[in-house]
């Protein structure tokens, strides 16, 4: 069975009907003229909720269903009946209509894509004789409340269950009734249960069980990664676990020893599960990383299935290496200490836990910024080229340097082309400033931290680099003036 809407709008408009039903009960019939024009409007009502039926609901079941509504079993017994029994007969037709229109949703609701049939991976043709019991329980306790027996072969019908015969559904229901889990009443054409006080007690501590094991398997944290970015991956899980106070086996990260994949674990099959139903995915976004099919997959997926997912830069590119549908989610930076504890209290309040305080993973922070600045620096060799100003090294940027420059700036200005030249000459000059420019009135280390800083602050912006280490600069000397 197929329903080609959703479930919610099925509801709201198969409940208009109803609703509309439910106010011509409560109309009152003084004579002939008003008696026809009520019966008129149930069969208008009635047609319109019929044909309803017949567009949302594939063609194997959708004209049963809308014979549910449209025909009614009426017997003329050729005398004349009075007005108020006429009125009477019509009520009783409606509020039959009504009861009808309950029970096919009850009915829907017994369908695979909208109920507990999606649980099971396998192939319905593959189900065993105990998993078709398993399942037909499962159904029975969804319905529980509505206390009424339930045709056994029409659950497994709607649910796709293939089955070798009518004699197949009769045994799988006879094998819960001999347990106690369900009472039945049988006829020639048919066996229908509903689940027993023993049966509900039996399914709930089943699925506790159930759900404490799955839990069990379930990882708190995935952390999506390129294995060239192993050591930030380390040094991220070691933030992690001080942090959140989380055992091993609560983070996955391939790449990393004590929290790769089992021994002998089928990689694809293994990933594609955790990436699904780990509670939070991490994804470090570094150049390496975005060019991974693997994390590009891990992405893909965790976003279409509209799942907890925080993107954690690592480049100095930022957010520019997000693409498509990714770049609408709000990234954090590995480099900004504040953007740091924001992922630890986001991730407090995702896994509903209480961790640490800062103070006791301050340092965890500190080294993870402070590796990730190190990325961003040049070379201790073009660090020391630069300290001397050996600028001939670095007097035109390198292609991949100006590519990003040029892609920069065609975001600042995408439609005024005179400003993005502009932006592109500036871009380059305080690059090469950046990369050339050393104090020679402040201490060596100061200078470094003061640099830090302001790559830091503006990744992207080289002019804006310039600007912030400038500032920087001369308020130091201010101070040391004081």
């Amino acid at each position: 069975m197929k329903l080609n809407t959703k479930y919610s709008e099925f509801l709201k408009r198969i409940n208009s009907f109803k609703n509309d039903l439910e106010k011509l009960t409560k109309q009152n019939i003084n004579n002939a003229s008003e008696y026809e024009n009520l019966e008129s409007s149930f069969i208008a009502y009635k047609d319109n909720c019929a044909t309803y039926i017949e567009s949302v609901f594939s063609e194997d079941i959708s004209l049963n269903f809308s014979n549910l509504i449209r025909y009614e079993n009426r017997f003329n017994v050729g005398m004349e009946i009075p007005l108020n029994q006429k009125a009477k007969n019509l009520n009783n037709r409606i509020k039959k209509r009504i009861k009808t229109i309950e029970y096919l949703v009850q009915i829907v609701e017994l369908s695979d894509p909208l109920f507990l049939g999606r649980q099971f991976e396998q192939e319905r043709s593959n189900l065993t004789t105990n998993e078709k019991a398993t399942f037909l329980l499962s159904k029975l306790y969804s319905l529980r409340k509505t206390n009424k027996l339930w045709d056994t072969k029409m659950i497994f019908e709607l649910n796709q269950i293939e089955l070798d015969n009518y004699d197949e559904v009769r045994g799988i229901t006879k094998i819960l009734e001999n347990n106690g889990y369900v009472e039945t009443i049988g006829t020639k054409d048919g066996l229908s249960a509903k689940i027993t006080s023993v049966g509900k007690l039996f399914w709930e501590e089943n699925s506790k069980n159930v759900s404490n094991k799955e839990t069990e398997k379930i990882m708190d944290i995935f952390i999506s990664h390129s294995s060239q970015d192993a050591d930030t991956a380390k040094l991220l899980i070691d933030l992690l676990k001080t942090s959140l106070n989380l055992s091993s086996s609560r983070i996955r990260c391939t790449s990393v020893n004590g929290y790769r994949l089992p021994a002998g674990a089928s990689t694809d099959e293994t990933l594609k599960k955790e990436v699904h139903d780990s509670k939070v995915l991490i994804g470090l976004i570094s150049p390496k990383s975005i060019n991974s099919a693997y994390v590009l997959f891990e992405l893909g997926a965790r976003w279409g299935a509209s799942l907890p997912l925080i993107p954690l830069i690592t480049s100095e590119l930022g957010s520019e290496l997000l693409k498509g549908p990714l770049s609408g989610i709000n990234a954090l930076n590995c480099c900004e200490p504040a953007q740091l504890q924001q992922l630890i209290s986001d991730l407090k309040s995702e896994l509903e836990i209480t961790g640490e305080s800062p103070e006791v993973y301050q340092d965890k922070i500190e080294s993870l910024v402070n590796h990730c600045l190190k990325e961003l620096l040049p070379s201790a060799e073009e660090s020391k080229s630069s300290f001397k100003q050996t600028a001939q090294k670095n007097s035109s940027p390198s292609k991949d340097d100006d590519d990003k420059i040029k892609s920069y700036c065609e975001k600042e200005w995408p439609n005024d082309y005179s400003m993005r030249v502009l932006c592109i000459k500036e871009q380059r000059e305080a690059k090469k400033d950046i990369e050339t420019f050393k104090p020679l009135d402040i201490p060596e280390d100061v200078f470094k931290s003061i640099l830090e800083k302001a790559i830091s602050e503006w990744p992207t912006d080289y002019t804006m680099q310039v600007h912030s280490r400038n500032e920087q600069i001369e308020a130091y000397i201010e101070l040391n003036n004081l």
